[in-house]
């Protein structure tokens, strides 16, 4: 054994014997520690080249004769190669569905489900990662601000759940929904509808939901918006952090939209029982100002194949409800957080989208729109605004799943590595930031 294997080895021995305390690991941290093991296995060989690397290299250089700056010139350093360019089907401008060679851009600002895995993980916004240990097969989540998980999934018969975890991940509640949830812009508070017309309302660092208030004679309710930090506070005239609006709507069968206010609720002007789904809806400034804009999407009506969508409401100033967008060319889905934007499918009925697009709502008119060509193009399965500007969406191409964020001008970049998979069984899903269906 030389010298330096015996350094080595008497350090180790110093190390064991220091007595130094040990944290048991839980059934949860062995796994969240098995998969980052995993994930990581690569990453830790790296280390590991690197770690011998710097030990045996001082040695090496120790009994190296020194340079003789009279024999020959030192190796000069190799150029760093040109990143490839970026394909003109990423770029603004283009029309396609390809998510091919995509260039990579930053990690999302929001979190996503990772269903990789047998265990779905929950990947946060700085990196972090949770199990979620759940009861059914989840669909879509979002984070409390208290550090719980509310996930909506679904059983092998379609029926639709509300789970609720712990901080570590762990479903500790389960209740019935019709049809998915809505979050406030802070993750204080999610609220969504029973089977029976009930509104109910969970807030962040209160244990159990609450029922807010019952809509009598509506069937298949979905609430598409939440604005306000305490449902259950009195409402302060003029109060922006008391009090909540809550808006709910049919979704799959023909009927009005509702404002939830408290115990009073009321039908929102200008639906009719001709709106056969309510997609999103979303409010922002004073109700009291010229400010205000509140607006609702959705589609109207269906005729033979085809869905026509509008976007009604108040905009800045106006004193009434008017129609500011309506389209039969697409299906209106999600607005942006400043209500400027509106994310948009193609009218197929079902399935996954081979058609995005995104409307300018300063003007009534689309602002991009990207569409598969062809058999060997991709299809996007669910997006969610990143921000005012940006879309994160999980996307399928070639037997694969990755996350690709669009822009304000429709170009697009890679998030995740491709990993194949099935279509019909999503790999990754971005996080909630408003509401889902």
């Amino acid at each position: 054994m030389n010298t330096l294997e015996q350094q080595l080895q008497d350090a180790l021995h110093r190390h064991a014997d220091s007595g130094g305390a040990r944290t048991p690991l839980d059934l949860a941290g062995v796994k969240g520690r098995a998969r980052r093991i995993v994930r990581r296995r690569r990453a830790t060989a790296v280390g590991l080249a690197a770690a011998v690397a710097a030990v045996l290299v001082p040695a090496t250089l120790a009994v190296a004769p020194a340079f003789d700056r009279g024999s020959e010139a030192p190796v000069a350093p190799r150029p760093t190669p040109a990143p490839a360019p970026t394909p003109e089907h990423a770029l603004p401008g283009d029309t396609t569905l390809d998510f091919r060679d995509l260039p990579s851009g930053p990690a999302p600002s929001i979190g996503y489900l990772d269903l990789t895995g047998e265990i779905p993980v929950v990947v946060e916004r700085d990196g972090n990662e949770t199990l979620l240990e759940l009861q059914h097969e989840p669909v879509h989540h979002t984070a409390l601000a208290d550090g719980r998980y509310v996930v909506l999934t679904r059983d092998d018969e379609g029926v639709g759940y509300v789970e609720v975890t712990d901080s570590g991940g762990t479903t500790r509640q389960a209740h019935r929904t019709v049809q998915g949830f809505a979050v406030d812009d802070t993750h204080t508070q999610v609220a969504w509808a029973d089977p029976d017309g009930e509104v109910m309302v969970l807030a962040a660092r209160v244990e159990e939901p609450r029922v807010l208030a019952q809509v009598d004679g509506a069937t298949r309710l979905t609430v598409t918006d939440l604005a306000g930090r305490d449902c259950f506070a009195t409402p302060e005239p003029g109060g922006q952090e008391s009090g909540c609006v809550v808006r709910v709507g049919t979704s799959g069968v023909p009927g009005p939209g509702f404002l939830v206010t408290g115990q009073e609720v009321l039908p929102v002007e200008g639906t009719t029982e001709e709106f056969f789904r309510h997609s999103d809806s979303i409010s922002l400034g004073d109700p009291q100002e010229t400010s205000w804009t509140t607006w609702t999407a959705g589609i109207r009506r269906l005729g033979e194949g085809t869905a026509c969508s509008e976007v009604y409401g108040k905009g800045p100033g106006a004193a009434e409800t008017s129609v500011l967008v309506e389209t039969c060319e697409h299906v209106f889905a999600t607005f942006s957080p400043d209500a400027t934007s509106l994310l948009a499918w193609g009218t197929e009925n079902g399935g996954y989208h081979p058609t995005v697009a995104v409307y300018d709502l300063t003007t009534g008119s689309v602002r991009w729109q990207r569409s598969a060509t062809t058999a060997e193009m991709g299809q996007v399965a669910y997006a969610e605004w990143e921000d005012e500007e940006h879309l994160v969406a999980s996307v399928f191409q070639g037997g694969a799943w990755q996350l690709v964020r669009f822009d304000r001008d429709g170009a697009v970049e890679r998030l995740t590595e491709p990993v194949a998979g099935d279509m019909l069984e999503p790999a990754y899903l971005p996080e909630v930031q408003q509401s889902t269906w």
